[in-house]
């Protein structure tokens, strides 16, 4: 789970939900490749609040900007990802291979 004064981010092995803490709706749900660890990161920025995590296919990463809804998606590795790091400014994102010898660094 990820959190921010504002929002929970809740992330299963098949999908992410972003759940409004005021209300405890759900406001939105993004499919992602197998993920049962929970590989993922978000921007706590108020501005721009980024979500980093796993595509829908091996070595996809998803970045998704959640005040839009707006997506991209694109292949970093070639294997698994074992994880997946933003700043707080959703500015600058990482990647690192299941075998940690590849580290991806992107904006």
């Amino acid at each position: 789970m990820l959190y921010r004064n504002d929002y929970l981010i809740v992330i299963l092995p098949k999908c992410i939900y972003k759940v409004k803490l005021a209300t405890l709706t759900h406001e939105d749900q993004i499919e992602t490749w197998d993920n049962p660890n929970g590989i993922g990161d978000a921007s706590y920025d108020k501005t721009r609040f980024v979500l980093v995590t796993m595509g829908t296919a091996i070595g996809n990463v998803q970045i998704r900007n959640l005040n839009t809804s707006q997506t991209l998606q694109n292949k970093i590795h070639d294997s698994e990802i074992s994880f997946i790091g933003v700043d707080k400014t959703g500015m600058i994102g990482a990647s690192v291979n299941a075998l940690g010898t590849i580290i991806r660094v992107f904006s």
